[in-house]
């Protein structure tokens, strides 16, 4: 229930003073008070018996109350909730987060305007079952919506415990969204040898495409700002492209792929800078020490170098082991931001053909990104050590986003090993039940056209131990 509150000046025979009094439009219960205390000043001012004077104090609790100035009814104004939230909670999240937070706080203003003009208490069941549809279609996946009503709830939580509503409304989770231990199905994959090759050789054809976009967009600009802008001569000219910009994108995309780093932290990645992620050689073996307010679970950590990025890095002389490790330069000769560096390694996957990922509904396409090479990392060393240890060199909060996204192991990789098994076993032979199959003379190379239901009536499987002889399988 929500409307606007009215407040009456009533007179009870056990009361001296005045009476005001509403209902609470959330819990449908009676209010009251002999009191009326500015929202500013906190002064206190008693209604007494002269009617004419209350009634001025019950217009003037009656505008708070309506417009969310009064905090200890229950009716705080959104925009009062905004703000506090923002200032009190949302500095302690990391810089995705409350992205994320002002995403769907942004979103009830659009479209709920009556709630963003109003009280808190407004954001009912109603309301929010109306946002998530709005939410649904404008294209939004059910786990994106998931994940901003997630933030949602959690501050109207901390708005229960601060007294500005009496109770979380209920929220409806998305049918559809992925639940907790199970593999998702992500917007990427992990990117082959041969792809990764693809996208070294278009370093050279993605920095002149940049410098192309970035003419083309200045134009658009000076068209929107009701300028002419001719064509010049130099625009025939060919972009020239710096060797050592290549260089170092070639460098850059190889870090990537033996690191696993992400795009933000492989920036930040410097040989002598201890309050950012630094590689540390004063071990035996080569480690990487990652402070806590640069890593997205926010935790310290020490974790030691696979070899063949430990081999890559060490390849550089002493004397040039200062300052950031990767330096991507753009065409302008600029050290690439982390914005930047990552819309560069997409036009280079978008320039090698190398498609990740197609939506099933609107057929678009997604080329490889800087996280697609991370995942080639967790797909390599999935094959090579544990799941307990690939989750430490991943850095994932729950094994089941290890096991989700890189242990399986790949179906035609599967499909070759089974194939190679049935070829060298065939059928026919003396084996156990339990699959030990004891060696044959020949061992023949199957085909997956080559497969045949065995020609013999019956196969006979030895007996082992306490296992009986089977016939006719």
């Amino acid at each position: 229930m929500s409307g606007r509150i009215r407040v009456h000046v009533v007179r009870y025979a056990d009361c001296k003073n005045l009476v005001m009094r509403y209902i609470d439009p959330v819990t449908g219960k009676p209010r009251r008070a002999t009191k009326y205390v500015d929202p500013q000043t906190k002064t206190e001012t008693s209604t007494g018996e002269n009617r004419k004077f209350a009634r001025k104090l019950a217009t003037l609790w009656e505008a708070d109350l309506n417009a969310g100035r009064d905090l200890g009814r229950c009716c705080t104004g959104w925009q009062q909730f905004r703000l506090r939230y923002e200032s009190e909670v949302v500095p302690g999240f990391a810089v995705r987060t409350a992205g994320k937070i002002g995403t769907i706080f942004n979103a009830v203003e659009r479209i709920l305007p009556k709630v963003a003009d109003g009280k808190l208490a407004d954001l009912n069941a109603e309301a929010i079952s109306r946002l998530q549809q709005e939410l649904r279609a404008g294209g939004l996946a059910e786990t994106t919506i998931g994940s901003y009503f997630a933030h949602l709830r959690s501050a109207l939580v901390w708005a229960v415990d601060q007294g500005m509503i009496p109770s979380v409304p209920k929220i409806r989770k998305p049918q559809r969204a992925s639940k907790g231990g199970r593999a998702r199905r992500s917007k990427g994959r992990p990117v082959t040898t041969e792809e990764f090759d693809r996208l070294l050789q278009k370093i050279p054809a993605a920095l002149v495409e940049w410098r192309k976009l970035k003419r083309e967009a200045q134009r658009q600009t000076a068209r929107r700002k009701g300028k002419s802008q001719r064509r010049t001569k130099t625009d025939s000219i060919p972009v020239e492209v710096n060797p050592a910009a290549v260089e170092s994108w070639r460098h850059y995309l190889t870090g990537l792929w033996l690191s696993g780093l992400r795009l933000t932290e492989s920036l930040n990645l410097y040989w002598d800078r201890a309050d950012r992620l630094c590689l540390d050689l004063s071990g035996k073996r080569p480690r990487l020490s990652i402070p806590a307010e640069w890593e997205k679970g926010h935790r310290d950590r020490l974790l030691p170098l696979t070899p063949d990025f430990a081999v890559m890095l060490l390849t550089t002389t002493a004397d040039q082991r200062h300052g950031a490790i990767f330096r991507p330069l753009m065409p302008s000769g600029n050290r690439a931001s982390a914005e930047q560096a990552g819309r560069m390694v997409a036009l280079i996957g978008e320039l090698a053909r190398v498609v990740v990922h197609t939506d099933p509904r609107t057929g678009k396409v997604k080329y490889a990104s800087a996280h697609d090479l991370r995942r080639s990392f967790g797909s390599r060393w999935a094959k090579k050590v544990m799941p307990a240890v690939l989750q430490k060199l991943m850095r994932h909060e729950s094994i089941d986003t290890t096991m989700g996204y890189y242990v399986d192991l790949d179906t035609d990789e599967l499909a070759e090993d089974l194939y190679r098994g049935y070829g060298k076993q065939g059928c026919g032979r003396a084996g156990t039940v339990s699959g030990t199959v004891a060696e044959s003379r020949t061992n023949p190379v199957v085909a997956a056209g080559d497969l045949r239901p065995c020609e013999e009536k019956s196969c006979e499987v030895a007996a082992v131990g306490f296992e009986p002889t089977t016939r006719g399988l």
